[in-house]
C-alpha cells in the first residue's frame, strides 16, 4: 500500500509541476535537498499533529491543512532525484520559505511573522511612501486568493516574486496614485476574459488573477452548493486527492461525504456553466484542463 501512495504522489508531483520539466535546470546541492526534505518532514509532522489533536478550531484547521498539503508534497519532491524536477525543487524552496510566514500569520504570531517576512522578502521593509510592507505581504499570502483557492503563490513560477507583485498591487490599491501618475488606468468598459462585470474591474497584466476560478466560484454560488461542497470543488480543481481532502479542507469526514455526493449531483450543471473553458471559447490558464476533473 505504501508503494502505491509513493507512486501516486510522484505522478501527482510531475503532473502538477509548475516549473518546467527541464533536466538542464541548476539543481540543489545534495545537502540542500536533504535539508529541505527534513524541513518539510518536520512541518508535516507538526502541522499534522495540530490537525489530528484538534488543537485549533475548524477555520484554522482548514488553513493549516493547506500548509500541511504543501509540506507533504515537499517530502516527496525533495526525495526525488529526477533531474527534470530540479526547477520544481528550486521553486518549492520558495514555497517553504513563504510557508513559515503563512503559518505565523494563520496563528497570529506577530514576532514570528515579522521574522519570517524579513527572511522571505528581503531587507527593504518599507514602501516609497514610508508604509511598512508587511501588512500587504500578509494579505497577499493569506488573503482572499489563498482562502478561496484562487491562483496564488502556491501556483506561481516564482512564489516570492508573486508575493512581491501582489503585495505591491495591494499597497497601491490602499494608497492609490493620482490619475495623472498612473499610466495603467483601465476603462470599466474594457473586455474581460469572463465577460463578467466584476472581472472587468480586475487589471491583470501578469495573469495574477485566474479567471476560471472566478467563474467556478460564481457557478457554485448559482447552483446553491453548500460551503463545504464549494470548497471540495476548488480542492478538486487544485488537484487535492480525495485521500487528503478532509485534512486540507478541515472538514469532518461525514460532512465531506455529503459534500462529495452534492458535488457529484451538481457536476452536470457545473460542467454546463463552465463549458466555454472546455470548448476553447474562453481563455484557459495553465491549470484549466483540471476543470474537466470536477
Amino acid at each position: 500500500m505504501q508503494e502505491d501512495i509513493q507512486a501516486f504522489m510522484e505522478r501527482h508531483i510531475r503532473d502538477r509541476a509548475v516549473a518546467p520539466l527541464d533536466p538542464g535546470s541548476p539543481g540543489l546541492l545534495p545537502q540542500e535537498r536533504r535539508s529541505w526534505w527534513e524541513f518539510c518532514l518536520g512541518m508535516c509532522e507538526f502541522l499534522g499533529g495540530l490537525i489530528k489533536n484538534h488543537v485549533v478550531g475548524r477555520e484554522l484547521t482548514h488553513q493549516i491543512g493547506r500548509l500541511h498539503w504543501i509540506a507533504l508534497r515537499g517530502t516527496y519532491l525533495f526525495s526525488m532525484r529526477d533531474p527534470a524536477l530540479r526547477g520544481e525543487q528550486r521553486r518549492y524552496v520558495e514555497l517553504c520559505v513563504i510557508m513559515g510566514a503563512a503559518f505565523a500569520a494563520v496563528v497570529d504570531d506577530a514576532e514570528g511573522l515579522r521574522d519570517a517576512c524579513d527572511e522571505a522578502f528581503g531587507p527593504v521593509r518599507f514602501w516609497s511612501n514610508g508604509d511598512p510592507k508587511q501588512p500587504a505581504e500578509v494579505e497577499a499570502i493569506v488573503g482572499e486568493n489563498w482562502l478561496r483557492f484562487w491562483r496564488n503563490w502556491e501556483h506561481a513560477r516564482s512564489p516570492i516574486g508573486w508575493v512581491h507583485l501582489v503585495a505591491e498591487q495591494i499597497h497601491y490599491r490602499h494608497c492609490p496614485l493620482s490619475m495623472d501618475e498612473n499610466p495603467d488606468m483601465w476603462s470599466l468598459d474594457a473586455p474581460s476574459p469572463t465577460g463578467d462585470s466584476y472581472a472587468a474591474l480586475l487589471r491583470d497584466p501578469q495573469a495574477v488573477a485566474e479567471y476560471p476560478t472566478l467563474d467556478l466560484d460564481i457557478a457554485c454560488e448559482r447552483e446553491g452548493l453548500a460551503p463545504e461542497t464549494a470548497l471540495l470543488a476548488f480542492a478538486r480543481y487544485n488537484g487535492v486527492p480525495n485521500t487528503f481532502a478532509a485534512e486540507v479542507l478541515g472538514v469532518p469526514e461525514e460532512d465531506l461525504a455529503r459534500a462529495s455526493r452534492e458535488l457529484q449531483a451538481a457536476m452536470p450543471a457545473l460542467q454546463a456553466r463552465l463549458k466555454p473553458y472546455l470548448d476553447g471559447s474562453k481563455p484557459v490558464f495553465r491549470r484549466g484542463e483540471s476543470m474537466k476533473e470536477i
